[in-house]
């Protein structure tokens, strides 16, 4: 599962900020409330001004002369509202002491990991709609289009009609792909954007925190006389179209560090 890397222990420590891509925000929420007991929602800092005046006063029957102190304290006070979700976070990944990961094992199942690799985010919502343009003006595409692609671009684009809409996650690691989806809640930056801005290639290196899990191909009944075997194949089929990695992740935080 890989050695500890003192210098990733380092990383967080020194004068650097965090740049967030994508933040599961419910099980990010739910990892730092069984850590922590409980999420921290808002701290409020508050600031009450006061004034100590000093005065000399003569003696008077019953009380002594010499100097007395009065304290007068203002209403006002200053309230300033903080949000701490980021640092939550930072806290999180310095609480669960994680290092990245060196290779891939050839089995894992429910295995929060931490990665750092190159990441490709694609947008399937964006294709939907794209797709049937490109059908009709295979012009704009940037290779030639001979017919047995048209034909295979006709069913793809058939199929992603019945389908909603989703964002995939592609992580090349350890010369193994692995794949995941991603809640278009989750990113800090809209996923046309992202297409817009950078293609389906982000740049750099990435850390990707996420539940892991590697699927084991098993031998499945091919007959369509049930309903439990046509659903079977077409969820075999869906998901071949996808990505046929057995390397699955369920990510929870990509960020990468900046320095100044």
């Amino acid at each position: 599962m890989g050695q500890k890397d003192d210098s990733q222990t380092k990383l967080l420590e020194e004068k650097t900020l965090v740049d967030f891509l994508y933040v599961d925000k419910e099980r990010a929420d739910s990892f730092i409330s069984q850590i922590r007991n409980g999420t921290l929602i808002s701290v409020t800092k508050t600031n009450i001004s006061s004034e100590i005046t000093s005065k000399m006063g003569k003696g008077t029957i019953g009380v002594a002369s010499g100097q007395y102190t009065n304290t007068n304290k203002t209403e006002d006070r200053a309230a300033e509202q903080y949000d701490p979700y980021h640092s939550q976070l930072l806290n999180l990944l310095n609480d669960l002491e994680i290092q990245p990961l060196e290779e891939l094992p050839d089995s894992i199942i429910g295995q929060l990991v931490l990665i750092e690799a190159p990441i490709v985010i694609r947008n399937i919502t964006t294709i939907k709609a794209l797709l049937p343009v490109y059908l009709k003006n295979d012009s704009v595409l940037s290779q030639k289009v001979d017919k047995l692609i048209k034909k295979n671009l006709l069913i793809i684009n058939e199929v992603l009609q019945q389908m909603s809409d989703s964002i995939s996650l592609s992580i090349n690691f350890d010369n193994n792909l692995i794949v995941g989806t991603l809640k278009e809640t989750g990113l800090a930056i809209k996923q046309d954007d992202l297409m817009r801005t950078y293609g389906v290639n982000i740049p750099g290196k990435w850390f990707i925190l996420g539940i892991m899990d590697s699927t084991i191909s098993v031998k499945q009944d091919t007959a369509l006389n049930s309903l439990e075997g046509i659903v079977d194949i077409l969820s075999l089929a869906v998901n071949n179209m996808y990505s046929s990695s057995k390397y699955k992740i369920v990510p929870v935080l990509i960020f990468r560090v900046i320095n100044f």
